[in-house]
């Protein structure tokens, strides 16, 4: 399900923001993240990051969105991946897809999830097979893309292995 930025402003538009102003994130930040990482960032994370910006997608579901160069670090995705990059491999069932992991959030149920970057869905978009790690430290691909994941978290099921909330109002709580 490929959103264009139009698309998040609409889904925007749907959501009770909570604690503060929406920050969204500016291209030239976007872009700076990419060439100190080497990392191509999915147009759809992208495109949602110069919309929503950093934040908490609180109903249904708790979904914490992190972004570069977030002011709080609870927001940041390079502290993020820093600190799921200095946990144990012990637990984890394929230490290289753990290695090349690209965190970019976490739920309230302690599962992080990630972009494999050898599970290109879409070259020309930069779009990523997309994987939770749960608290159990079981790995599972749980969607296509970025925009996928939203969707089915805002207007779906929420995250597979978990009993979710439908039927409630959308709430953004945005971060810093």
């Amino acid at each position: 399900m490929k959103k264009s930025k139009s698309d998040w402003v609409s889904l925007l538009a749907k959501f009770e923001i909570q604690g503060g102003s929406v920050n969204p994130v500016q291209r030239k930040i976007l872009a700076q993240y990419q060439k100190n990482t080497g990392f191509m960032l999915p147009k759809s994370y992208c495109d949602y990051c110069q919309v929503f910006g950093p934040g908490f997608l609180t109903l249904p579901y708790c979904f914490r969105v992190c972004v570069p160069t977030a002011s709080s670090a609870a927001f940041d995705i390079d502290i993020l991946n820093k600190n799921k990059k200095g946990m144990p491999e012990d637990y984890v069932s394929d230490v290289d897809q753990f290695r090349r992991a690209v965190f970019f959030a976490s739920d309230i149920g302690t599962s992080h999830f990630f972009w494999d970057p050898h599970e290109v869905i879409d070259s020309k978009n930069h779009e990523y097979g997309i994987f939770v790690i749960y608290r159990s430290w079981e790995v599972k691909r749980i969607s296509e893309d970025f925009s996928s994941l939203i969707h089915d978290i805002c207007h779906g099921s929420g995250v597979p292995g978990y009993e979710n909330a439908e039927g409630v109002d959308l709430v953004f709580e945005p971060g810093q």
